[in-house]
């Protein structure tokens, strides 16, 4: 057998939540740690978002057409080995006639050359009838563990909502101050990556309001080198160059 992968999902509340879905545990034992090609992304697709229907992801960037076909609540679609480069994702019902949503997935600026990962649908097209919960999303889930990552819904020509305003001290040795502004508040996180582009910090920092905030990175394990530090949202990432030197 592989490698066990579990995704534990589902709704615990008897009530508030339409449909109720109940909590359960999915396991894919077939799971990867690295691409199975050298240069490339493997990607697992799970479906976790409660009340959407059965769905197709066409990828309509690079015009590779639908990725995933009829992908019902509960189900894992095997792995696409996808050359890592920047795709646009979108979600449609399983007729492909009804966009969902649409979401960046910007495989090359995220590091993730050779890289296996797994990207979950999450969150409720409809919040009004799921208690307020968070709107339907996708998160990729990378192969060192960390933040689940949020993928940017494509904004079109609006503005990016997240701008790093600073990162400091630069050079780093324990370790640095990661200073960002929000436009609008929403779901922020980040994470790190050497120049091999490997994970090697990352967090969710939760749903942040607009305004000016801060986080701190621990270095003090990191090899000397230069790192890639990316802050993400639903509607946009900003990445930072840093570089630790001991």
């Amino acid at each position: 057998g592989g490698v066990l992968q579990i995704v534990a999902n589902g709704i615990v509340s008897p009530s508030g939540y339409l449909p109720a879905e109940p909590f359960d545990l999915y396991v894919f034992n077939q799971a990867r740690q690295s691409a199975n090609n050298s240069g490339e992304t493997d990607v697992l697709v799970f479906h976790g978002a409660t009340d959407a229907p059965t769905v197709d992801v066409a990828e309509i960037g690079q015009g590779a057409g639908t990725v995933v076909d009829n992908l019902s609540y509960g189900d894992f679609q095997g792995y696409l080995e996808l050359p890592t480069d920047y795709y646009r994702l979108a979600v449609q019902d399983q007729t492909g006639s009804t966009t969902v949503a649409v979401f960046d997935a910007p495989l090359q600026a995220l590091g993730l050359q050779d890289a296996a990962i797994t990207v979950l649908a999450s969150g409720f097209l409809n919040p009004a009838t799921n208690s307020d919960g968070p709107d339907f999303g996708l998160y990729a889930s990378l192969p060192n563990g960390g933040a689940l990552v949020p993928l940017p819904v494509t904004t079109g020509i609006e503005a990016n909502p997240i701008t790093a305003s600073g990162l400091y001290p630069n050079p780093a040795t324990n370790g640095a101050r990661l200073e960002f502004t929000m436009d609008e508040g929403q779901e922020v996180g980040y994470m790190v990556v050497d120049i091999q582009g490997r994970m090697v910090a990352g967090e969710n920092l939760g749903t942040l309001s607009a305004g000016s905030h801060y986080t701190n990175l621990n270095t003090s394990r990191w090899a000397s080198g230069v790192y890639k530090v990316i802050l993400t949202t639903k509607s946009g990432t900003t990445t930072l160059n840093l570089t630790v030197q001991r």
